[in-house]
């Protein structure tokens, strides 16, 4: 995973880690620092895990504070440096939020396939359609499948068994 993981997408999440408490919630349990790359984003990301801890809150405004007292002071320079691209970037929240959920959406795909074949192995038609209308479903929404998924899929999957 981590190769796959861009370093805008690494920095991003490190930015919204630092900046949106509702984001920090979610990493704080879902994630561990090690899908970062360098040791710099890990010791920062469990920085802010630990902040966040331990006053429920993000580290925000107050990111030089927090993390460089976090640093030996022969490593403070870098971080001071790191810190201001990751704050001075363009990393707007609807980006990072559309490049993590394209991510995830492709893991989704694969689970959902593997389970789909699994599913034939037994002859389960329903389930893998249950499983292929929730997929479809959370991208082209409700009214688009529709017909798709109780005409064309179902048909689908009856030629390819028969």
């Amino acid at each position: 995973m981590i190769e796959e993981l861009s370093d805008d997408i690494q920095n991003g999440i490190l930015f919204l880690i630092l900046t949106d408490l509702k984001f920090l919630t979610i990493c704080r349990n879902k994630i561990n620092p090690d899908i970062f790359k360098s040791s710099i984003q890990k010791q920062i990301c469990k920085i802010s895990f630990d902040f966040y801890d331990k006053y429920g809150v993000i580290v925000g405004e107050k990111a030089d504070e927090i993390i460089l007292s976090n640093f030996p002071e022969n490593e403070q320079t870098i971080i001071i440096t790191y810190l201001n691209k990751l704050f001075s970037e363009v990393y707007i929240k609807e980006y990072i939020f559309d490049k993590l959920d394209l991510f995830l959406r492709k893991r989704l795909w694969e689970k959902t396939l593997i389970e789909s074949v699994e599913l034939l192995d037994s002859n389960d038609i329903d389930g893998i359609e249950e499983r292929v209308k929730k997929l479809l479903l959370d991208k082209i929404g409700y009214s688009s499948t529709v017909n798709l998924l109780e005409e064309d899929l179902k048909g689908f999957y009856l030629i390819i068994i028969f």
